[in-house]
């Protein structure tokens, strides 16, 4: 089963949007279309989303800085702090490139008895999406009172039991 989620805020942009989706495209020719030439076999892709986080780029945005903070006030959404965010990333990468069953695998789901997995299902697996994929809520929709609980709100503040440094 399979549903469309739309995370795209206008603040982010067009250029943005036209690169992100750039990326999708890309990742998945070279899983699906792409070959070693030498040796005549798939490549393994390794595309992970990421979760929301107080990165450099994403706090120096005042707007989309305050939008972040407020942002886990609509449960279940979660911002996690840079170092979190690097730490769960780089477990994700050395998972895909050493382990024979995850999805960045070429091998890993094609046996005979069951079809071909939807190109998507290469963002799906080790997706660590902060909780965006699960609100019932438009992002688009949320910008605004993100941002208005975000200014109003301590900043660095993260619910109960969610990692933060």
């Amino acid at each position: 089963e399979y549903s469309m989620y739309h995370g795209l805020t206008s603040v982010q942009g067009p250029n943005y949007a036209l690169t992100k989706t750039f990326q999708l495209w890309r990742a998945m020719l070279c899983r699906y279309a792409n070959y070693d030439k030498q040796l005549n076999l798939p490549v393994l892709v390794s595309a992970n989303f990421g979760p929301p986080s107080r990165t450099n780029s994403m706090v120096s945005h005042s707007q989309i800085a305050m939008a972040i903070e407020g942002l886990q006030y609509f449960p279940p959404q979660v911002t996690f702090d840079q170092k979190v965010a690097q730490g769960l990333m780089t477990a994700l990468l050395l998972w895909d490139l050493n382990f024979q069953e995850s999805q960045a695998n070429p091998f890993s789901h094609n046996d005979s008895s069951s079809p071909s997995p939807h190109p998507m299902e290469l963002f799906v697996e080790n997706a660590c999406h902060g909780g965006g994929w699960r609100c019932p809520y438009d992002m688009t929709v949320l910008g605004t009172a993100c941002y208005l609980l975000g200014t109003l709100t301590r900043s660095g503040w993260s619910p109960e039991l969610s990692l933060a440094d």
